[in-house]
Order: structure tokens, then sequence, then C-alpha cells
């Protein structure tokens, strides 16, 4: 028992404190928020360095796309107009070049379509991650709503708190909700 009282003394309590003052417990609460917001934040950038790329090779595959295009145009074109000498400007065709032509045509026309299906993963990808980026920069204002709401009055900082619970994808979002929670039964007015 003496241990105890001992031990009580040292952490600074008395018998009669009746618990966390209303200002730390609300310090506590804006710190948890604070750090689901820094999370959502960190999150959001990753993000958007993830649909950068993702945009980069869109555009990559658009480009390749557009080059399998105007080969295939090319190919085409030689095969139904023959090939025209550079030196002379005669125009020549040989029934030989125009199925070699015409050979490359399909091969330049198969490697358009298969970059045009890379190019619609793409871009399901770029929409993809672009829902995403939205969804962590929506949480991240919420999470910055709620943190600032945290050190007002205690019926306004619960009741943006309640709001915070729909944020389930971290588990920092219930930690300060509960904090939150704690600093409304602290200091909430009956």
């Amino acid at each position: 028992m003496r241990a105890a009282l001992l031990a009580l003394s040292l952490s600074g309590c008395t018998v009669l404190d009746q618990g966390p003052d209303c200002a730390q417990v609300q310090e506590e609460a804006y710190e948890a928020w604070n750090h689901v917001f820094e999370y959502y934040e960190r999150m959001a950038g990753l993000k958007q360095a993830e649909v950068e790329a993702a945009e980069a090779q869109l555009e990559y595959s658009t480009d390749m796309r557009e080059r399998a295009q105007r080969a295939r145009n090319a190919y085409r074109f030689r095969q139904q107009n023959g090939l025209q000498d550079a030196r002379t400007g005669e125009v020549r065709k040989d029934p030989t070049i125009a199925a070699e032509q015409g050979a490359q045509a399909r091969a330049a026309g198969a490697r358009a379509e298969r970059v045009a299906d890379d190019e619609e993963l793409d871009i399901v990808g770029v929409m993809t991650q672009v829902e995403a980026l939205e969804q962590l920069n929506a949480n991240a204002t919420l999470a910055r709503e709620i943190r600032d709401a945290a050190k007002g009055p205690p019926a306004d900082a619960w009741a943006a708190a309640r709001q915070g619970r729909g944020l389930t994808d971290t588990t920092l979002a219930p930690k300060a909700f509960a904090a939150s929670e704690r600093a409304w039964s602290t200091c909430g007015e009956d």
C-alpha cells in the first residue's frame, strides 16, 4: 500500500485529482487527429507520384500506338503505290515488294492493336489512381478539419470527430476517435 502511495505521489497526482484536465485531453485528441492528417497527406503524396507515373505510361502507350498506326499506314501506302527511286524519281511496283509491304503493314497493324489494348488498360489505371488520390485528399481534408476542431468548443470537437468514423483505412483514425471520445467525456457539457 505504501509503495502504491509513494508511486502515486511521485507521479504528481494526488488523491484529489479527478483525472486529466480538459486542455490536456483536447491536446491529445488534436495530436491524434494530426497523425491521421499527416498519414493521409503522405499517402496522397505517394499516390500523386503513382498518378504521374501512370500518366507517363499512358502517354508512352499513346505515342507507341500512334507510331504503329503511322508505320502501318506508310507500309500500306507503299504497298498500293509502289516505291519511288530516290535518284530517278521512278515509281516501281514490284509484286514481291508489294507483298512484303503488305506483311509489314499487317504486322504494324497488329502492333497498333496490342498497344491500343495496353493504352486502354493504362487509361483505366490512370482513372483508378486519380479516384484513389481524390479519396485520400478528401480524407486528409476531413482529418485536418477534425484536428482543427479538437481544440475548440467540446460540442463542436465531438461533432467533427463523429464525422471521422468512416476513416477506416488506417488504424490511426480509430485511435484518434477514441482520443476525441475521451476529450468529450472529460470536457463535454452535460
